[in-house]
């Protein structure tokens, strides 16, 4: 019998499976904690639209002490982004209390002990790309961009970044469907350019990015932009 409906009443009913997929990874009784300690709950909604937000109330019958609310942004990211944040959320709230910094190790000490090691390696890399220039560059640009366009030129590539990591060899492949440079080049400093090259353009990018990027950093960051928007119409179509 799946509880969770009935447990988490106000969680969107789109987050459920990726719950589930934490819940059977946690030891027996944590899972129970989660499951049943009235004090925590969790919270949040999906959203169709990404653009619009307002108000929400919520009546507990219960004390609250540990609330975990989901914010509408975490579901465009990829399937292992998803689950590392919920489980990291479980791991805070089973740490209990202490310092910022004190409660992030031991989390992560925790997942680490739950076996989500995996997750974190793959979360801490998208982290990095999602916060860099291309990333927003990519995201951008798909957004102005049609549906049937969008989906025609990279569903393809869907599963492999919701799942795991888009590869050098598949990279290699959008590069022939894509012109990143020309993508990179309009969000940097619009249509016109003062730099003798796109390649001095780029290359003075790379410098302001805020990690020490891997070969094809930039790049891959505006393709991870461009699955972002491609999660976000999947969505609203209901198909994921």
């Amino acid at each position: 019998m799946n509880i969770l409906p009935q447990r988490f009443k106000h969680l969107d009913l789109d987050y459920h499976p990726y719950l589930q997929k934490v819940l059977i990874r946690l030891p027996p009784e944590i899972k129970a904690k989660v499951l049943f300690d009235p004090s925590f709950q969790i919270i949040g909604t999906a959203l169709k639209d990404f653009d619009h937000f307002g108000g929400l109330y919520i009546h507990f019958n219960d004390a609250i002490r540990h609330l975990f609310f989901i914010t509408a942004p975490v579901f465009n990211k990829p399937e292992y982004q998803i689950i590392y944040s919920i489980a990291h959320e479980i791991a805070h709230y089973i740490a209990g209390e202490g310092t910022t910094g004190l409660r992030e190790k031991e989390a992560d000490y925790l997942l680490y002990k739950w076996g989500f090691e995996e997750e974190i390696k793959k979360a801490k890399h998208f982290r990095a790309i999602a916060q860099s220039i291309g990333y927003r560059a990519g995201y951008k640009w798909a957004k102005g961009k049609d549906d049937d366009f969008i989906f025609h030129q990279f569903n393809g590539f869907y599963d492999e970044w919701n799942e795991k990591t888009i590869s050098a060899v598949r990279l290699e492949e959008l590069r022939y469907i894509v012109e990143i440079p020309s993508i990179l080049s309009t969000f940097y400093i619009g249509e016109s350019t003062s730099y003798e090259s796109m390649e001095t353009m780029i290359e003075d990018m790379k410098d302001m990015e805020v990690v020490d990027a891997e070969e094809g950093f930039l790049e891959r960051g505006v393709v991870y932009g461009i699955m972002s928007s491609l999660k976000e119409r999947k969505i609203k179509r209901g198909i994921v």
